[in-house]
């Protein structure tokens, strides 16, 4: 399933929500991929560029400029080790420059005119939907083409976060989204929408009728009859500035999204968020994410340790990376995938892409990089 985060004003908790929930949904072994559609300023992706073994060479930018063939779309994305280890998270940057002022520009309406840029992405979208459990956008602000793409055209759910003053003009904009969809030539239901509230007055019965006159019909497409609106509203908002991974705001939108939105009568209850967010904690059904989670384990930490042997690094880390290495090549004698994760992230978590690089691998030492070569054709059979 396709679902954007959206954001009427430029809110940088919208990046932090959407970054939050997909970390969740790693951990939770579903497969998550996050899109990063903000091309004038990226959103998403600087959550993750700490995170990242090697800056992204390619993004969102050369997807739509490139409009190729979708079978070579996973040359596009990054994998991103999970805090913690475990997980199976990748995410597709908005592009490689550095400044806003090198964003790139992109001609939409000769890109549709010339390219069929619309079939394109919808190839695009049946290929994530293939290969991801969950797929995540970051959409840009406003009402430009970029913004169309991701609420009207792309996603089967829609995560909106909004102030409490925004009522009307959320009512406003889905309305023109689904108008939009509705103009598609391609089969669509209904958007499932979720109004997930930023520092809102969810205590005030006067704000929770306006709220329910104007965005409670929302709900009608995917919440059990008993379940009731001032608690699922209550559950949905976000009471601070950047959200905690942790936090039941997102837990429960991550929960929503990784059972589809299935099994909502669990909320009817008091107390029973905790069960439905539970009930997706256990994971995904498709065994598909076992092997496939093993596969970019191997890739992520193959990553890290190639990026390691272009680094100059002091001995005190030349120290800390032999024993990640040392642990990481006993889980793969034993075959314990989980370990090797663990041992890669230690090694991303180093940060060792802001040591000065050199010009070949003489600055790791002899013994190190044999032991560094050997774990690496391991992980790259």
């Amino acid at each position: 399933m396709i679902t954007t985060f959206y954001a009427e004003r430029a809110y940088p908790t919208r990046s932090s929500v959407l970054a939050a929930v997909a970390v969740q949904l790693a951990r939770w072994r579903y497969r998550t991929l996050c899109i990063d559609w903000n091309l004038s300023a990226p959103g998403v992706t600087s959550h993750f560029s700490s995170l990242l073994v090697r800056p992204p060479g390619r993004g969102t930018f050369d997807v739509v400029h490139d409009v190729g063939d979708t079978a070579t779309l996973d040359r596009y994305v990054v994998s991103v080790p999970t805090p913690g280890g475990g997980g199976y998270l990748d995410l597709l940057p908005s592009h490689n420059r550095s400044t806003a002022d090198d964003a790139p520009r992109v001609d939409w309406v000769g890109l549709h005119r010339e390219f069929r840029l619309g079939e394109y992405l919808e190839s695009c979208a049946e290929w994530w939907r293939a290969e991801y459990d969950a797929v995540l956008i970051d959409a840009p602000t406003g009402t430009g083409p970029a913004a169309g793409i991701c609420v009207a055209h792309l996603p089967d759910a829609l995560v909106l976060l909004i102030r409490p003053e925004e009522l009307a003009t959320t009512a406003a904009l889905l309305d023109r989204a689904e108008r939009a969809r509705d103009r598609l030539p391609y089969d669509r239901s209904r958007l499932l929408v979720v109004p997930s509230v930023l520092a809102g007055p969810t205590n005030s019965d006067s704000w929770l009728d306006r709220f329910d006159a104007q965005l409670g019909v929302v709900f009608d497409n995917w919440v059990a009859r008993d379940v009731p609106l001032d608690r699922l509203v209550r559950a949905l908002t976000f009471n601070g500035p950047a959200p905690a991974e942790l936090d039941a705001a997102v837990r429960l939108l991550a929960a929503l999204l990784a059972r589809e939105f299935r099994g909502t009568e669990l909320l009817s209850s008091e107390g029973s968020v905790e069960q439905y967010i539970d009930s997706a904690a256990a994971g995904p059904a498709d065994t598909r994410v076992v092997s496939n989670r093993a596969a970019y384990i191997r890739t992520m930490a193959a990553q890290a340790l190639e990026d390691v042997l272009v680094r100059i690094l002091s001995r005190e880390e030349w120290t800390s990376i032999e024993r990640s290495v040392l642990a990481m090549s006993a889980a793969l004698d034993v075959g314990d995938i989980d370990a090797v994760g663990e041992a890669a992230a230690d090694v991303a978590m180093m940060d060792v892409r802001s040591a000065p690089r050199s010009p070949d691998e003489s600055a790791v030492p002899a013994a190190l990089r044999r032991v560094l070569e050997r774990v690496i054709r391991t992980l790259r059979p």
